[in-house]
């Protein structure tokens, strides 16, 4: 529009003049191109095992699921679930008995885990309770995934005829190929036994030695490349198509309305607590 303008007209004042013009023609801003997306802000996986956890709902076969994966180990719970409302917390509780209390817990925005009864067990056990931008799949993207990892896996053992706990065994065994270990060895300090003959079935992981901080070649070496690696740098193709948004400035008239809250300077493609929002 300003270069056909310029080829026609021209007066003191045209550019931000045309540039209201569209800023207010409803046609223009209907049809304009989105915004371009800001890149990803990644979460901290945590300093221990069983500090972070994410959280998911999900379906397969007409039957429902729960699933819990460590930020730090990446290591998967998978439960079945007969009834995904009142039941979810039992089921929790009895997680949390085997492996701990976690400090902080990232949801969906469910029903299941924004209602009442949900918010008090979290407050009662002490956890930082943590929800998920709503409609923003990439904001609870460590449950996410793992979603599709456990659904890949119960369609594979489906059609071998073998059960998904035996391909979760097998699954947690597997060595990752960022830091080397397996999210058993992170977990546990020590690779579980399984059905596959390994050097892990051939050694003993009881010795306090073997277990002993400093002594284990898991408890010495996985904090360095755990951390080092869990780092994210935006891949490729992210890096192409995202940029950082420009830091907005405060503007001098907004001190004429003390009353208006304050404007975040950035949208934030992570996780919001779940404080309620005003309407």
């Amino acid at each position: 529009m300003m270069r056909r303008t310029r080829n026609t007209e021209c007066w003191p004042g045209i550019k931000k003049e045309l540039k209201q013009i569209a800023a207010s023609c409803d046609a223009c801003q209907k049809t304009r191109p989105r915004n371009q997306k800001e890149p990803l802000k990644q979460h901290e996986e945590g300093h221990i095992v069983w500090e972070k956890l994410g959280l998911d709902f999900f379906e397969f076969r007409d039957r429902h699921y729960l699933i819990k994966v460590d930020y730090f180990s990446n290591f998967i719970e998978v439960e079945h679930m007969i009834c995904t409302t009142s039941n979810t917390i039992v089921k929790l509780k009895q997680q949390f008995a085997r492996y701990g209390i976690p400090k902080l817990i990232i949801p969906d925005s469910g029903p299941q885990f924004t209602a009442e009864k949900f918010k008090e067990f979290t407050k009662q056990w002490n956890i930082v309770h943590n929800t998920s931008s709503p409609g923003h799949l990439h904001s609870n993207g460590k449950a996410e995934s793992a979603v599709k990892t456990i659904k890949c896996l119960m369609k594979r053992t489906l059609s071998a005829g073998t059960y998904l706990f035996e391909g979760l065994l097998e699954l947690r065994n597997t060595p990752r190929q960022d830091v080397g270990h397996s999210s058993a060895q992170i977990m546990f300090g020590r690779p579980t036994r399984s059905l596959l003959p390994s050097k892990a079935n051939n050694n003993n992981y009881s010795d306090p030695e073997f277990l002993a901080p400093g002594n284990s070649e898991v408890t010495n070496n996985a904090p360095s490349p755990i951390t080092d690696k869990q780092s994210i740098t935006p891949s490729g193709r992210e890096a192409e198509t995202t940029r950082p948004l420009v830091e907005l400035s405060r503007s001098p008239n907004l001190n004429e309305f003390p009353d208006s809250p304050n404007l975040p300077d950035q949208r934030s493609a992570g996780v919001h607590s779940d404080t309620p929002r005003c309407a």
